[in-house]
């Protein structure tokens, strides 16, 4: 679940929305005043930035060894004099013929087996030696001359990538990688389940790639072709991205994907790249005046590039402000529908809104292609207008940059799933629709204004309220158990026909489908029925049914026979045979929900299924009202103010009621009323205060009030209890939570503690994911703490594990990644993704002395860091890493520490301090830290989190103001950097643990008022 909160613009340079278009002035050398007249234009239209160089090689590398970057020298030399900016590609996604003709291995071999000649694009082989050499020497090229650059704020990796190849480079390395998979060729076989039709494999290499003239029907082998060509082409990113790091680590990274591309797994490109990017382009007006359909599956794809990066703002890299070429129809937009679809992307995620292209090309296949300038080559356009008026939208939303979509629901839509379910030759060969399933699940909560994440089934459940899984045909290893606790911890789950059919190398569950599900839905199937295209059946609601939905709905294509468990019907079915029979079920679970829907039904089933389900889970809708037919309402939000995008998908004006909560219109500032009117094509941008339309006053989820948490479970072991203000024996979290709005809690772990002493918060990280599932559950976000070492760890000492006590010191960095790499395994096994971890605690002098001593070695200290960030984003990417020191007002030590980490290339994303002022001192002592925090955050562009406070519990008073004044500094930091603040095991009493007196409680079990300063 994306948490309400605030990211830092995609360039801290331009913390505006990003406008303009893929520019190609390598077409235009011969054109001198065309480049020139570009410059004028761009301004004029609005746009600040341009991706360039994209199919650009041969301009640059004419032949081999002989670089020409004089013209892109001068042509970002003029953007920096103009205040425009550059995603600067690299060229990879067409190599030049003298490469091909020189080096044809580097071409692509077809399924068939046959070499492809030089053309087209992307007719390259990821595997390829020569062609790896080729890309690192132009990438090496580029990033030493243009990193630095005023004008470059992000780097363009490729163009679309796509494809396989079927070299013997690949088929070599396609075994090297079912080998390393599989281990040994029993293991091989029983996954591939080979024995059929007598395919069994007796040597590695016997192991082919699918051919249609060989092998194609084991479909385990189809799977792992396809999780090979992922993998390969994500190696071969990150060694194109491997030189542009080394240039310039701040610079970002994105690669632009394609609508529903259903050859590359995304999910696989998570942690390459720092910001992702799609190319849009839907066939809008192909359904008549009524866009809602084909805006629901823009919609949804937009939901899929912001789920990747969990929530962070993405990128519409490409869409046309006219036409296509390629399509079936080139329709033009309609007047008002690329300020519509524009707006669209913004409302679900984007900071950006780019085109292909720029200027139309004069030859070859896109001359035709949509584009901001016209081969009339001025601005006197109804095109160049639209694109004008959408720049001068963004102008006016520099509220918006970095605000996330409040989704507390959440749909699966798994691209390996999509592989298995299109190639099981299942009940329903001419259709089983797996993307138009999903899609019609979507549709139904958009068009409720709900906001919406569109997740691999590997991803954290836990923080939502809905989660959909639509045809779950695979379920791999522990995910039915994720979606067990999902639901016993009060979460609702749907589930359809074709789930639980089959695991990750597609074998069949044995003993009952479907199979690991089969407890949490309560029902079994034994049949599914495929229906021709001239069937019908239907389901009829049951008497009495909890939904109150609609008396029949007719059903088509798949019927499911299943027998209740421990379900109950909601529905039966209407007719044939199994008339009578469940066809929509329930199963109470723990303190949650799981619904079955046994049939693919038609609309308006799901319309009534979902708005029901809404209300019952009390997912957050964008406005409060039913929303008319083709009317969409899409929220963001920074926690303390909502955008809301209201946009007309039809051709005809639309009146829209908002109820009573006040708006206001974000580009006039006026009031909004109580209705809202939409032109055809419309789209309207309102704004107010979240408060006002979720949670009570005081609570802001997108700044962590939170406490260490680690005694607790240690604690209750030893007997103790805790009362809240009134005296009322409570769980602790629940008081936290309620009562002091807390959100967030902090939890340590250590490498090899004595477990016997958990008592006193020695955690190893299974006894930490068991509270931070406790946490979790209740709504709380999580901020591991990470003590390398065996025992407490803090300015004092920063002792080495006994087991890492003889490592070397590369060792030592390997050690640190592969224990951080555990301990987010562990997490996520549990269902639980960090927001926060830090790397290493109050590590003012370094970490793992001598080794890492930052006295003596700050550029191994550094590395230390670096190799706990980087195996945090290996398993988590959208989880933020901390470097913690003590005493936060201390920029002495603040600057010798951070500055010398910075100076050796650290990589960290947020800055922990501490403070623990003596009596008398919280005043000055919150404003010395602010000091330092603002400068911190100015000198390092680094986010500010206090990761510890407490003061002594005699003085409660003293204590909550400081408490107070603190959040209030830290919530009001320029930019958003203020983060969060987090009390340091507030549930202590005095005394506890050997004379720890900083804590929160008093002898009589209750708080004392220091933890009122946490309140607004």
């Amino acid at each position: 679940m994306v948490k309400s909160r605030k990211y830092d613009p995609i360039s801290p340079r331009v913390p505006h929305m990003l406008h303009g278009a893929d520019y190609n002035p390598e077409q235009w050398q011969r054109y001198p005043e065309v480049l020139e007249e570009d410059i004028r234009l761009m301004k004029l239209a609005g746009c600040n930035v341009m991706s360039v160089g994209i199919f650009s090689w041969v301009s640059l590398e004419p032949e081999e060894g002989v670089f020409t970057f004089e013209w892109l020298d001068e042509l970002l030399d003029r953007f920096a004099a103009n205040g425009i900016y550059a995603f600067l590609a690299t060229p990879s996604g067409a190599r030049p013929a003298w490469m091909s003709e020189s080096y044809p291995q580097v071409l692509r071999v077809g399924a068939n087996r046959v070499r492809n000649l030089h053309g087209f694009r992307h007719n390259h082989c990821y595997t390829s030696p020569v062609y790896r050499e080729k890309v690192t020497i132009m990438n090496t090229r580029l990033a030493e001359r243009y990193s630095q650059h005023p004008a470059v704020i992000g780097w363009h990796i490729s163009n679309e990538f796509g494809g396989d190849c079927h070299c013997s480079y690949c088929q070599d390395a396609f075994r090297t990688w079912v080998q390393a998979r599989y281990k040994s060729l029993d293991e091989l076989n029983h996954s591939w389940w080979t024995a059929f039709w007598s395919h069994t494999i007796t040597r590695w290499s016997q192991i082919e790639s699918p051919a249609p003239h060989g092998e194609t029907q084991v479909h385990g082998m189809n799977l792992d072709w396809r999780r090979f060509v992922t993998e390969q082409t994500a190696d071969f990113i990150r060694h194109e991205i491997e030189p542009l790091k080394a240039a310039n680590p701040e610079l970002p990274v994105t690669t632009n994907l394609m609508e529903y591309y259903e050859g590359l797994n995304y999910w696989k490109f998570a942690d390459l790249l720092d910001v992702v990017s799609w190319d849009s382009y839907p066939t809008w007006h192909d359904q008549g005046g009524d866009d809602a359909e084909q805006a629901a599956r823009v919609a949804m794809m937009h939901d899929i590039l912001r789920s990747i990066k969990g929530g962070k703002p993405w990128m519409l890299m490409e869409s046309t402000p006219s036409l296509t070429n390629w399509q079936p129809v080139s329709k033009l937009k309609r007047p008002g529908m690329h300020l519509l679809s524009s707006l669209q992307a913004v409302a679900h995620g984007s900071d950006t809104v780019q085109y292909f292209q720029w200027r139309k090309s004069r030859g070859s296949s896109e001359k035709f292609h949509g584009a901001v300038v016209d081969h009339a080559g001025h601005e006197h356009t109804r095109v160049f207008a639209d694109v004008s008026d959408v720049g001068s939208h963004l102008k006016q939303m520099d509220a918006v940059v970095g605000t996330s979509v409040p989704a507390e629901t959440a749909i699966i839509f798994d691209w390996e799933n999509r592989w298995a379910v299109n190639d099981a030759q299942g009940p329903r060969n001419m259709g089983v629709k797996y993307e138009e399933t999903v899609q019609a699940h979507y549709r139904a909560l958009w068009e409720l204004g709900t906001a919406i994440d569109v997740i691999d089934m590997e991803q954290d459940f836990s923080g939502y309220k809905l989660l959909i899984a639509p045809m779950l045909y695979m379920v791999r290893p522990g995910v039915a158990e994720r979606i067990e606790t999902f639901v016993q911890n009060g979460g609702t789950f749907v589930a359809t026909y074709w789930s639980g059919i089959a695991d990750e190398t597609d074998l069949c569950f044995l003993g009952g489908f479907p199979g690991p599900l089969r407890k949490t839905l309560g029902i079994w199937s034994e049949e599914m029925d495929g229906l021709h295209d001239h069937d019908m059946n239907g389901i009829v609601t049951c008497a009495g049914e909890e939904f109150n939905l609609r008396e029949e709905y007719d059903a088509v294509e798949l019927c499911d026979l299943i027998h209740l468990e421990t379900a109950e019907a909601l529905a039966v079915y209407r007719s044939d045979f199994y008339a009578g029979r469940p066809a929509l079920t329930v199963n109470h679970l723990g303190q949650g929900k799981a619904y079955y829907i046994a049939s693919r039904n038609k609309e308006p089933f799901h319309r009534d299924f979902y708005r029901k389900l809404a209300e019952d889970t009390g997912v957050r809708r964008a406005l409060p009202v039913d929303l008319p037919a083709g009317i969409s309402a899409s929220v963001r939000t920074d926690g303390e103010r909502d955008y809301i995008f209201v946009m007309n998908f039809t051709g005809e004006n639309q009146v829209l009621s908002l109820g009573e909560l006040p708006y206001s219109d974000l580009l006039s500032g006026e009031s909004a009323g109580h209705e809202v009117e939409l032109e055809a094509y419309g789209v309207k941008i309102l704004t107010g205060r979240a408060a006002e339309q979720k949670e009570p006053a005081g609570y802001d989820p997108a700044f962590a009030k939170g406490a260490d948490i680690s005694w607790v479970i240690g604690m209750e072991a030893q007997g103790y209890t805790w009362k809240d203000r009134e005296g009322t024996e409570r769980d602790i979290l629940d008081i936290l939570i309620q009562d002091y709005q807390m959100n967030s809690a902090r939890i340590r772990v250590w490498v090899n503690p004595d477990m016997n002493d958990y008592l006193n918060g020695y955690m190893n990280a299974e006894k930490a994911a068991e509270l931070a599932v406790r946490a979790s559950s209740k709504g709380m976000r999580i901020m591991l703490t990470l003590h390398y070492s065996d025992s407490w760890a803090d300015p004092g000492q920063q002792n080495k594990p006994k087991a890492w006590q003889q490592l070397s010191f590369s060792q030592l960095v390997n050690a640190v990644h592969d224990h951080t790499v555990s301990v987010m395994e562990t997490m996520k096994a549990h269902g639980i993704t960090p927001e926060w971890v830090q790397v290493g605690n109050e590590t003012d002098h370094g970490m793992l002395w001598d080794d890492g001593k930052a006295s003596e070695h700050m550029d191994q200290y550094a590395a230390l860091v670096s190799a706990g960030h980087q195996a945090v984003k290996s398993v988590s990417p959208v989880t933020q890493t901390l470097v913690h020191v003590s005493n936060g007002y201390d920029q002495q030590l603040f600057q010798w520490n951070i500055g010398g980490l910075m100076e050796h290339g650290a990589a960290f994303d947020v800055l922990g301090m501490s403070l623990y002022p003596e009596q008398g001192e919280s005043t000055a002592k919150v404003k010395q830290l602010m000091a330092n925090a603002e400068h911190m955050a100015a000198s390092y562009g680094k986010s500010i989190i206090i990761s510890e406070i407490g003061m002594d519990y005699n003085l409660p008073e003293e204590c909550r103001a400081f408490v107070h004044a603190l959040n209030h500094e830290i919530k009001t930091m320029p930019e958003g950097k203020g983060l969060g603040v987090f009390y340091w095991e507030p549930q202590a009493p005095p005394g506890y643990n050997n004379g720890y007196n900083k804590g929160a409680w008093q002898t009589d079990g209750r708080p004392s008022i220091a933890l009122e300063g946490f309140l607004e």
